[in-house]
């Protein structure tokens, strides 16, 4: 998406806001949701080692990890919306990881077993998007679960392959 936003803006190909473009998101999770942990009361009689490691967290990683995956959501829903193409965006991001299911040396049985749970889980709920004005995710009206909504990408998808298959063998007869 950044390539179709460069060549949008900057070498003015403005042909490019015809396209129909999907974009499928999966996020890698977050081991904690810092909105509203940590209030700028607290954080600003912080020293250095309270922002590395502060009641057996760390501040600043979960706050960049966070904002990270923020800006991503954001970026992408922007986009999207600017190219008119904002219901062939899914965002599937989990920011409740706790426990060994947010370790990324975790690599035991039981721990991907749990990954898989919440990974289930995620097909399971509503489709949400970002608000634009708030910044807050929202589930989005008669949209359906993810896992419904990642059928009728594949469909659309199967569906183009195969007129891109049928096109090509029409031109090459």
């Amino acid at each position: 998406m950044s390539h179709v936003a460069e060549d949008i803006i900057v070498a003015g190909n403005g042909d490019l806001l015809g396209k129909s473009y999907m974009v499928i998101s999966i996020g890698c999770g977050t081991s904690s949701n810092p909105k509203g942990k940590y209030s700028a009361k607290d954080t600003a009689q912080w020293g250095i080692l309270d922002w590395i490691l502060k009641g057996g967290t760390a501040p600043i990683l979960d706050m960049f990890n966070a904002a990270s995956g923020d800006m991503v959501d954001i970026h992408l829903s922007i986009l999207s919306a600017a190219l008119g193409s904002s219901h062939q965006y899914l965002r599937i991001q989990y920011d409740q990881l706790s426990g060994s299911a947010g370790s990324i040396d975790d690599c035991s049985k039981a721990n991907l077993d749990k990954l898989v749970e919440i990974g289930n889980e995620l097909l399971g709920k509503k489709v949400s998007q970002v608000d634009l004005e708030t910044c807050q995710n929202v589930e989005v009206p008669d949209e359906g679960t993810n896992a419904e909504q990642l059928a009728k990408f594949a469909k659309q998808l199967s569906h183009e392959r195969r007129r891109r298959h049928n096109e090509l063998a029409t031109t090459q007869t």
